[in-house]
């Protein structure tokens, strides 16, 4: 069976045997073979697919009820931004005038 070399992980290591041979604070470092990358994509994708499965999603009435309250939030906002924009530049447009 293939066992890949072992590296050093970024970590400053002593230059002794141990160091070169990929210990660290008396712990051995293996980082793979790199021959599994499909293998951790597959896995991911499962995963990501599984917490799909797991996931609430709204029906057509909670969607549109919910879109309807971003959506009115969403013009007070605009309205009241609008408001305070106005009255500052006015503010600013009158002191500039007077100076």
């Amino acid at each position: 069976m293939y066992h890949p070399p072992l590296i050093e992980v970024g970590v400053f290591l002593q230059e002794n045997d141990k160091a070169k041979n990929g210990w660290r604070n008396n712990q051995l470092y293996n980082v793979g073979n790199g021959g599994d990358h499909m293998e951790k994509i597959k896995k991911f994708f499962a995963e990501v697919k599984a917490e799909a499965r797991r996931t609430y999603w709204p029906n057509r009435q909670e969607l549109l009820t919910s879109t309807g309250v971003v959506l009115i939030i969403l013009a007070v906002s605009s309205v009241y931004l609008f408001l305070v924009d106005l009255l500052f530049s006015g503010t600013l447009g009158v002191l500039l005038q007077k100076f």
